[in-house]
């Protein structure tokens, strides 16, 4: 092996010596070969260099497309025309498939957009059965009577209760964030629908929902609007009607017996591109309100034809919430973006036109209160004693309100019982903070933290009294829902279409 090396290594010396002699023929200074300014042009030998070609003809291209009258080409009248009414009746048509979409009724087609999500076949079967659901009898108008705050020994089992709450389950619904949730009234089950930014509407049947185990909770979502479903309630009076309402200027209904959605109202009918928040029912369900982003207050009686639908400009700018009170359907509170929040007389104002003046619109407030910021939500409790407001300034309030003396509300001095600071600065990527009551036990409140949890606040003191929360929430719920029958269940939607369940563990069965 050395030897062979050796031989290499000899013919490789040969080969450069030979090399170099042949080098130091054609130049000097051992090889290198410098020109008059004295630089190395050793490298140059032997290349050829690129002889300069001649100049071609620069030829000019013409473009493809030129109009007629660059071209000089007269076109026939006739054929303008024929052409445009062509263009016309296409996007006619394009428009009419647009609006049959958006405003014709329809029934529900399962999407497949979501790992998981079932078919058609099956949701249509849960929505019949959830329709045949025991659920408690509609709900009696409250008395309004002025609510006491609770006693210590009220609160204390309050936050044991909220002590034994644990992680439930976690699911994604919907492909996009999640914008609103309503919970089925069902005395058994745990059924939630979640609403998401391009016009999907989910169900979820968390009922037997464990840690991890995604295939005991089916879901299912459908496209329910061309836009953001910004709220979603069952009517009070049948819980089988599904309500939602959306950035598609529209609000529907959907039946849970037959699985066929409506429209319910058209908000195109009085301004264009009008942006549905938020929607409320009266005690009795027959009516429904709602605001949009142009500053309307919408009113249908459901008995009646949507073309009697009224709409007043109760303002210039986004109208954001708008929330009935419980024990005086004729006294309600909206949220603005105007950094207000208002509560009106509805008994006044239904019998204005709807082109009264700011001026009479403005008799028909009842109390302004202004925020440093803008105004997030604004809920009534089920009681109807009590307003809760949430606020980019970054406080939550709560006020005590009697709800059959407007007078005395007009007169005194509206201030907030407390004012809790919580960080509402939400951002791009997630939904609007709203803290919303809950129905049960002594008052208490939820609201999405920044911190990814949920959080739970007495409503009498503005305390925080928990904050839910597990390794598998990854994203702040900042939707969130509670049970309207069943206590101490509480549910969040995130930015990532997914929503969380939160409940005391179930007890073992023997």
């Amino acid at each position: 092996m050395k030897k062979a090396q050796l031989a290499n290594t000899a013919i490789h010396r040969e080969a450069l010596e030979a090399a170099g002699q042949k080098l130091n023929a054609t130049g000097p200074s051992g090889g290198v070969v410098k020109d008059k300014n004295g630089r190395d042009r050793s490298k140059d030998i032997g290349r050829v260099r690129n002889k300069k070609r001649p100049a071609e003809d620069f030829v000019f291209m013409e473009g493809t497309r030129k109009s007629s009258r660059q071209s000089g080409v007269l076109q026939d009248p006739v054929l303008i025309e024929e052409r445009r009414k062509a263009e016309d009746e296409f996007f006619a048509a394009q428009q009419e498939e647009l609006n049959k979409a958006k405003h014709a009724p329809r029934d529900l087609v399962a999407l497949h957009g979501v790992v998981g999500s079932g078919t058609t076949e099956e949701l249509i079967v849960r929505l019949e059965r959830l329709a045949m659901e025991p659920v408690p009898p509609p709900v009696e108008r409250s008395t309004g009577e002025p609510t006491e705050d609770a006693t210590e020994a009220e609160v204390e089992a309050l936050q044991e209760q909220l002590n034994t709450i644990v992680f439930r389950g976690i699911a994604k619904v919907v492909p996009e964030r999640i914008y609103s949730i309503a919970v089925h009234p069902s005395t058994t089950k745990d059924i939630v629908f979640a609403g998401d930014k391009q016009g999907a509407v989910a169900y979820w049947d968390a009922t037997a929902a464990a840690e991890g185990d995604l295939e005991s909770s089916p879901h299912y979502y459908w496209k329910a609007h061309q836009h953001t479903v910004a709220d979603l309630k069952f009517a009070p009076n049948d819980p089988t009607r599904l309500y939602s309402a959306s950035y598609d200027a529209t609000i529907r209904r959907t039946d849970l017996n037959t699985g066929r959605s409506e429209e319910v109202i058209d908000v195109d009918r009085f301004a264009y591109d009008g942006l549905v928040h938020s929607i409320d029912f009266s005690p009795d369900g027959n009516e429904i309100w709602a605001v949009d982003n142009h500053g309307g207050l919408l009113h249908r009686d459901i008995r009646e034809p949507m073309e009697t639908t009224r709409r007043w400009g109760i303002d210039r700018a986004k109208i954001g919430c708008f929330s009935l009170n419980a024990a005086n359907p004729y006294l309600a509170a909206t949220g603005h973006l105007k950094r207000i929040t208002k509560l009106w007389d509805l008994r006044k104002l239904t019998g204005m036109p709807q082109e009264a003046t700011e001026e009479e619109l403005n008799s028909c407030v009842i109390k302004t209160f202004d925020y440093a910021k803008a105004c997030s939500s604004a809920f009534f409790d089920h009681s109807g004693t009590r307003l809760l407001s949430t606020s980019y300034d970054d406080f939550i309030r709560v006020w005590n309100i009697n709800p059959h003396d407007l007078e005395s509300i007009r007169e005194s001095e509206f201030v907030p019982k407390f004012e809790e600071p919580h960080n509402n600065q939400s951002g791009r990527y997630v939904s609007v903070l709203k803290a919303r009551w809950a129905n049960h036990g002594a008052s208490h409140f939820s609201i999405g933290g920044m911190s990814q949890g949920l959080e739970v606040f007495n409503g009498a003191t503005g305390q925080m009294m928990a904050s839910l929360n597990d390794q598998l929430v990854t994203a702040v719920p900042a939707v969130t829902a509670t049970h309207p029958t069943r206590p101490m269940r509480f549910y969040g939607g995130t930015g990532s279409g997914k929503l969380h369940f939160f409940a005391p563990p179930e007890p073992e069965s023997e």
